[in-house]
This record gives C-alpha cells, sequence and structure tokens, in this order.
C-alpha cells in the first residue's frame, strides 16, 4: 500500500542545535514503516549521511520487514520493545543520529502541527511525552 502523499512530513531543528531530548519530528501517515520510511529517509538526505538504520517502538508499528531496499540502498528496520514510545532514531551510514519524535498518525492537522513546531524549536528541550502533551493543556486551558 503506497501513501498518496510524496513528501513526509517532518520538522528539524536548525542543524548545529543540540538542545532537548528530540532533533525534530515526524508525522507520518500510517503505522506501516514500509510505506513511510522511504518518504522519511528521502526528506532527511540533506541532514544525514545515507540512511542505514531506523530503530522503532515495536509495538507502536505494523509488523515490519527488517530490511528494505529505498534509493538503491538497504535500510534495517529494528523494533525494540524499550525503545521509547513516540520516537525513531534515524542513523546514517556515518553513526550520525537524528532522535524525532512521532506524532501519531490520526493526529489532527493542527495539533500535529503545534507539537511539530514545539519539537522543531531549536531551544526546546521537552521530553517527546512532554511535546505530545503540550496540545492537550492548550486544549484543556482554552475550555
Amino acid at each position: 500500500m503506497q501513501s498518496q502523499e510524496t513528501e513526509a512530513r517532518v520538522d528539524l531543528k536548525p542543524a548545529h542545535s543540540n538542545t532537548g531530548s528530540v532533533d525534530g519530528a515526524w508525522w507520518p501517515r500510517s503505522r506501516d514503516l514500509a510505506t513511510e520510511v522511504p518518504t522519511l529517509i528521502k526528506s532527511l538526505a540533506g541532514r544525514l549521511s545515507p540512511t542505514a538504520r531506523l530503530v522503532y517502538h515495536l509495538p507502536s508499528w505494523d509488523t515490519a520487514p527488517r530490511r528494505f531496499e529505498t534509493g538503491g540502498r538497504n535500510v534495517k528496520l529494528d523494533g525494540y520493545r524499550f525503545q521509547p514510545i513516540n520516537t525513531v532514531y534515524v542513523v546514517g551510514t556515518d553513526r550520525d543520529r537524528l532522535v524525532l519524535l512521532v506524532v501519531p498518525p490520526g493526529t489532527e492537522p493542527a495539533d500535529a502541527q503545534s507539537m511539530m513546531s514545539s519539537a522543531s524549536t531549536a531551544d526546546n528541550e521537552s521530553t517527546p511525552s512532554q511535546l505530545l502533551e503540550l496540545d492537550h493543556s492548550a486544549r484543556s486551558t482554552a475550555n
């Protein structure tokens, strides 16, 4: 099953920002890694050496192959139960790494944009759980 959209929904902190527990956010359209990861990898091409591996929280995603080919390269998909929920680690061939907040696929667009914007702010030091709660807190205080 192919995603109808061709671009990944990714928002990254500035390249030399070393604060916080995430380097930005990714809002996939589904929980199918084999469908979603190729566009993510393509969107990170200017920021990371060619992707060699993606580490994800196993229970959060549909069953995925251990490896797949994209852009002429094999990429290893490593799912672990101990991987922090709502994060993926994207590791390049030079062992450089990006940690991305994963905004759940069914999130309302305005909420997702808010979370992504917060996660990609240069000085943001929030944890993934805090970032995902930002929207809930904002809605609670507005009522």
